[in-house]
């Protein structure tokens, strides 16, 4: 079966699934099992490939023990704020670290290049990644962080879990759907959030929208507490496959999709009324940025699937090469990557291919620059509409490789099983570059 049929297919199965569960009393926002994210391994989306190969059931009774446990890690979130009058018409709820935050206090969003201090009518939620508060916080953020470093806590773990089977009446179905870690935090977000979410100042919900079961559960409260309110999803990231963006009656008011092909996508294959997208320029990403970085790269994943195969492929790759037939060629280790020793090991591997295979490379090459991508990133996208050739590397292609189900203008050539190459018919068609005229303060004020 071709990947663009196997996506297809997943795609199909997940909306038979969900007409299902939307018939029984299962609440689809709060459901792990109704979370089909594919950048991560998840209970929702591991479910639906066991349905179509058996041999995949192994992998989702790990995932979803993974996220089961992972509950355990859940017990200490606290909620910093200094507010007292609620003032705010606006709110935008993101992620951020310590390092996005200027001395100041004001918070520098990535996934909209945004400052806090230039919207003092919006408040920020942030979901904080760090442990160590910055020095100061401006009066229009709101931080949900751990109050330490992630310990397990078995007792919270079991209560948790009695709680879940208490709430639901012992219905072992809800509890499979609500046992999960991703359901949780949805609960530890709504309780701590719930009286600002509720207050009738509130006119827009802005929020980088992956439909994680803790966004589906703000959007699902804030609507039946003020069904006036606005909600505005933007997509800041270009998955090959997005079954977790299936159109839900707890989606967002207004998608704002960076690309005018994949508006086709999200109404032709996830159901989303055309009347419900608006394609922007994107507020994550310009063209500058990406002159040096990606250029005759190989760009390493946050996370390190398994050493030895992506060492083996880049190997399968550069032996297949014409000789002289690339330019130069550097490996960049992931900036916030999860696994640093590991990157290194990997980066070390493949400097020594590199090396072995020098007569691959010439300075004189006058072929395209290349990108070599591993594993699911955006920037695959990003550089293909920079021009490069770009060739990714697939742990699992059913869900990693790109297709002409993402998008009719891309151009795939399957090289190798795990190997893939790409071009593209018509430039900005995927995705549309940003720039410092498109702000997220004119974007909010023109949804309406």
């Amino acid at each position: 079966m071709s990947v663009a049929n196997y996506q297809n297919q997943v795609i199909n199965k997940i909306k038979d699934y969900l007409i299902r569960i939307n018939k029984s009393s299962i609440n689809t926002s709060k459901s792990a099992l109704c979370y089909f994210v594919g950048w991560d391994l998840s209970t929702g989306l591991t479910n639906i490939r066991s349905k179509i190969d058996f041999r995949k059931s192994f992998t989702f009774f790990l995932v979803y023990l993974r996220d089961l446990m992972s509950i355990g890690y859940q017990h200490n979130y606290n909620l910093i704020s200094s507010i007292k009058n609620f003032e705010f018409e606006n709110m935008v709820i993101t992620w951020a670290e310590k390092k996005s935050f200027n001395s100041n206090g004001s918070l520098n969003d990535t996934y909209t290049r945004s400052n806090s201090r230039k919207m003092s009518n919006t408040l920020w939620l942030v979901i904080y990644m760090d442990f160590e508060l910055p020095k100061n916080l401006d009066k229009n953020i709101i931080i949900l962080k751990r109050s330490s470093k992630p310990n397990f806590n078995l007792f919270y773990l079991f209560k948790t879990i009695l709680k879940i089977f208490l709430q639901n009446s012992l219905n072992l179905k809800k509890v499979a759907h609500y046992a999960s870690s991703h359901s949780n935090f949805g609960n530890i977000v709504l309780k701590k959030t719930k009286p600002y979410l509720s207050n009738k100042k509130l006119k827009k919900i802005f929020m980088p929208y992956e439909a994680q079961p803790f966004q589906q559960m703000i959007i699902s409260f804030t609507k039946k507490n003020n069904k006036k309110i606005k909600i505005l999803g933007y997509i800041h990231d270009f998955e090959p496959i997005t079954p977790n963006l299936i159109y839900k009656k707890d989606s967002p008011d207004l998608l704002l999709l960076p690309g005018k092909q994949r508006k086709k996508y999200f109404s032709n294959h996830l159901n989303w009324p055309k009347k419900r997208i608006k394609t922007i320029p994107s507020l994550r990403y310009y063209r500058d940025d990406f002159k040096n970085i990606l250029k005759n790269k190989i760009l390493l994943p946050s996370g390190i699937y398994n050493i030895k195969k992506v060492t083996e492929h880049i190997e399968t790759f550069l032996s297949s090469t014409s000789n002289n037939s690339l330019k130069p060629i550097k490996v960049r280790i992931h900036p916030s990557s999860t696994s640093p020793k590991l990157q290194k090991k990997l980066k070390e591997n493949i400097d020594k291919i590199i090396i072995k295979n020098k007569n691959k490379f010439s300075n004189s090459s006058k072929n395209k620059d290349t990108t070599i991508v591993i594993g699911i990133t955006s920037l695959l996208i990003i550089a293909l509409e920079n021009r490069s050739r770009v060739i990714q590397i697939c742990m699992d292609p059913e869900i990693q490789a790109y297709s002409k189900f993402f998008s009719s203008n891309i151009v795939t050539e399957r090289l190798d099983e795990n190997i893939f190459s790409y071009s593209l018919k018509k430039k900005e068609n995927c995705f549309s570059f940003g720039n410092k005229k498109n702000s997220l303060n004119k974007i909010i004020r023109s949804c309406r």
